[in-house]
């Protein structure tokens, strides 16, 4: 796969479903291949210095969500810290242990909540947010429906740590929002979102916050795409608009 893409040939990607690939084939943007400019052990041992002690780390263990999108499931997924399966809370016990021993070994960690559910639905998530110890060798990246937004849920280690955001949206019309994204509350959302404008504008977060909007195209929606684009880019704070077209994982 690497080879693939070091040559310039995507091969063994899809650029129907990626959005990066489709961009960069239909825009042109791809004007030589890597392999041309260097070697891939070059590139990948340069890499492997300059991120020697920098680690992303991804938490998709629990599938807690305030949600049931079609997009994504079936039935709703929301576990407590007494409903969740004994091998979920072993998960969850081991990555707050292996976290702290890799800090302590010296390594900046970014932590990314999360791509599995919800980073403020999840009781799990929201008590590693609450007990993890967050300094200059830690940062956040959160991903959510944005429903439970709340700026009374942004703790001041997410002020402080927080680098990016994801927010997950599909829709334009309050009607379109309720079919694909099911049990959440639009007028909620929306205030959510201008709370967020707002607190990036005001400079509430210690660092320039990569705030982006998602909107996964499927057949419910994809009419509203225009909309949907005219109105997330009337939000001056925004860094990107992202669409994805659906892919039954």
């Amino acid at each position: 796969i690497r080879k693939e893409v070091l040559h310039g040939s995507f091969q063994y990607c899809k650029a129907d479903l990626c959005p990066y690939l489709s961009r960069y084939k239909n825009l042109g943007e791809i004007q030589a291949p890597i392999h041309a400019r260097s070697s891939s052990d070059e590139i990948y041992a340069a890499k492997s210095v300059e991120h020697a002690k920098r680690l992303l780390i991804m938490l998709n263990y629990d599938a807690s969500c305030n949600l049931r999108c079609p997009s994504c499931r079936n039935d709703t997924i929301l576990f407590n810290e007494h409903t969740a399966p004994p091998s979920l809370r072993e998960v969850h016990a081991a990555v707050l242990r292996n976290i702290e021993e890799l800090r302590a070994a010296g390594f900046h960690i970014t932590l990314n909540i999360t791509g599995s559910g919800d980073a403020f639905a999840s009781p799990l998530y929201a008590k590693l947010l609450r007990e993890l110890t967050i300094d200059s060798n830690m940062s956040l990246e959160l991903q959510t429906n944005g429903v439970l937004m709340e700026e009374a849920r942004f703790t001041e280690a997410i002020f402080s740590s927080l680098r990016f955001i994801s927010v997950s949206v599909d829709a334009f019309q309050k009607e379109t929002y309720e079919r694909v994204r099911r049990g959440g509350s639009f007028a909620r959302l929306k205030a959510n979102l201008d709370w967020l404008n707002r607190a990036k504008l005001e400079k509430k977060f210690s660092h320039d916050v990569y705030y982006k909007i998602n909107f996964i195209v499927q057949r419910e929606n994809f009419r509203e795409i225009p909309s949907f684009a005219k109105w997330i880019l009337e939000y001056p704070s925004v860094n990107e608009v992202w669409f994805n077209l659906i892919a039954d994982w």
